[in-house]
């Protein structure tokens, strides 16, 4: 009898129960994809308008220079900023064995990355920002329809253009590990920084290409991993090649004000029209050169940028025309 009324029960709840589930689980699936729709940049050429009088200052001080002076300026801006495309092909060039793109873990700056970067720099390795189980998950999931989130950003394009400029590579997350973590709460005085370099040593392989996604702090000259692995670099490449490392920021020109300031000084004084390859993305070279020349007229924009890069990715999505008057913009 039992039998019965537990059949007649299943049937009058369990279909509607498992059609509830099934709209559920379409209802978070459309929910999902809604929220990872990527939101348009916004048209607004002076998006940080407190900080904007550094960038009016840096024009009337270039413009208060002799003809001399300007075009020494001008020399040394043609000098130490390149457009993207060359200087990939100079960096690929180099035979680097590990280059750190510090990222702002957004998804535009992911899609310049994927569009623009690893196609002309393949990588033997890439090492990113997520455990192992973490990175073996979004490789097994890559191709399906699923969003591939990490820290908040979805990771699918740049993990599709590592492989499509290397079907063999790959991909391995190197974040610190629970016990890691667990070790370093009880007081074996260790820091995240130093997990993160233990892994990416043990994985590291002498010979071959490695690119490491890291948020921007990390790739710094001044964080703890970066200044360390300078200082005891990766086993093999301690043999003389300068170009064995390098640090990359990859940022927009709206994403901070310090970067807006000094992108609307190229502007205005007329480098970045100088040459037609300047019209798209530029990258800064030479870091240092500029830290020289501009500290005092762009003190926040040296400090927070130029003084922790050897390179310094800028993606300009929309283009302005300049002013007659940089009093108003």
């Amino acid at each position: 009898m039992n039998h019965y009324i537990l059949r007649y029960v299943l049937a009058i709840f369990g279909i509607p129960l498992v059609a509830y589930f099934i709209l559920q689980a379409f209802n978070w699936y459309g929910n999902m994809a809604e929220r990872y729709v990527l939101a348009p940049l916004s048209t607004e050429r002076v998006q940080f308008p407190l900080h904007h009088p550094w960038g009016v200052g840096g024009v009337n001080r270039f413009n208060a220079e002799d003809d001399a002076g300007k075009a020494a300026i001008m020399d040394l801006l043609d000098r130490s900023i390149s457009d993207m495309e060359s200087w990939l092909g100079r960096v690929y060039a180099d035979n680097y064995g590990l280059i750190c793109l510090g990222e702002n873990h957004d998804t535009h700056l992911r899609n310049l990355i994927a569009a623009q970067i690893l196609p002309r720099l393949p990588a033997d390795i890439l090492m990113i920002e997520a455990t192992r189980t973490q990175s073996a998950y979004f490789m097994r999931h890559l191709g399906t329809r699923s969003p591939l989130i990490l820290l908040g950003h979805d990771m699918t394009a740049i993990l599709q253009a590592a492989r499509e400029a290397n079907p063999a590579v790959r991909v391995l997350g190197i974040e610190e590990t629970k016990r890691q973590f667990d070790n370093r709460r009880g007081g074996d005085g260790n820091s995240r920084e130093l997990s993160i370099e233990r892994n990416l040593k043990a994985v590291y392989k002498p010979g071959q290409r490695h690119l490491l996604l890291y948020g921007a702090f990390h790739c710094s000259h001044n964080s703890k991993l970066y200044s360390h692995l300078l200082a005891d670099p990766p086993s093999g490449d301690t043999s003389g090649n300068k170009n064995a490392m390098m640090n990359i920021r990859i940022t927009r020109e709206h994403i901070e004000a310090p970067i807006e300031a000094f992108v609307y000084f190229l502007d205005e004084i007329g480098f970045t029209a100088s040459r037609p390859e300047y019209a798209g993305d530029i990258v800064i070279t030479d870091t240092a050169a500029l830290v020289k020349r501009f500290r005092e007229w762009f003190p926040f924009f040296t400090s927070n940028e130029l003084d922790h890069f050897g390179a310094l990715v800028i993606m300009r999505p929309l283009r302005y025309p300049t002013t007659t008057n940089p009093d108003n913009p």
